[in-house]
């Protein structure tokens, strides 16, 4: 335990409670309900801002960690599963987010978009957890989300009237997507995930990246060119 503490690492103890806390308050899948295993919680917590609950986190409010889990799992396992295309590794990842979330809540700096810190823990995680595996295809998310990604990114027919064939086409393009975003560079397909279907600004995807404004409109540039072949738009 104290080598753990000298290295910044939080006792096994810690590590056990957390995990704990994470599986009780919330299943990482679409297919269990976010609300169904949460406790009462207090109708004034639930309807307290997340950098409120992170800061009460940080000083030992356990219940804090149980709110933030049933509001960020769907969109946290969303990313997870488009950025690996595995449904037990984003349910790996989404597990292992929180458990990060809870070891080091008294880092989080008040002023801080709690968003931007939470997702770059996400994307942290993700690349740590998926290194050892390719992109892999096992999942099939609802096209509803990712029909309003190639509308929101112009990804259709450049033609000046519109067709019931142009849906089918969207939504077949749509089914594909998912597929498409797997053969994207790592950082194109954080960036095209975090903007479109996370609707992050880019300066916010910037600092979840670590990186520069110019940086993530070039990455966002390439990766719809590379969409769009890919898409045969």
């Amino acid at each position: 335990m104290v080598e753990r503490e000298l290295r910044g690492e939080p006792p096994h103890d810690v590590d056990d409670r957390a995990e704990s806390i994470v599986r009780s308050a919330s299943g990482c899948s679409t297919n269990q309900s976010l609300f169904g295993h949460t406790k009462d919680t207090g109708a004034m917590r639930i309807t307290s801002s997340d950098e409120d609950l992170i800061k009460a986190l940080g000083n030992g409010d356990e219940n804090a960690l149980r709110i933030l889990v049933d509001r960020h799992t769907l969109s946290i396992y969303k990313f997870s599963l488009r950025y690996t295309g595995d449904e037990s590794l984003a349910e790996d990842i989404c597990q292992e987010v929180f458990l990060k979330v809870y070891r080091y809540a008294r880092r989080y700096k008040p002023g801080m978009s709690f968003k931007t810190w939470l997702f770059t823990i996400v994307r942290n995680t993700s690349i740590d957890l998926a290194r050892p595996y390719s992109y892999r295809k096992s999942h099939s998310l609802d096209t509803a989300d990712e029909t309003e990604f190639i509308q929101s990114a112009n990804i259709s027919p450049s033609r000046n009237t519109h067709t019931p064939e142009d849906d089918l086409a969207t939504m077949e393009r749509a089914r594909n997507l998912e597929s498409a975003l797997g053969t994207l560079s790592e950082k194109q397909r954080t960036a095209t995930i975090l903007k479109y279907y996370e609707e992050m600004a880019i300066k916010e995807i910037a600092e979840v990246m670590e990186t520069t404004v110019p940086s993530v409109e070039s990455l966002l540039v390439r990766a719809k060119r590379n969409l769009l072949k890919l898409l045969e738009v």
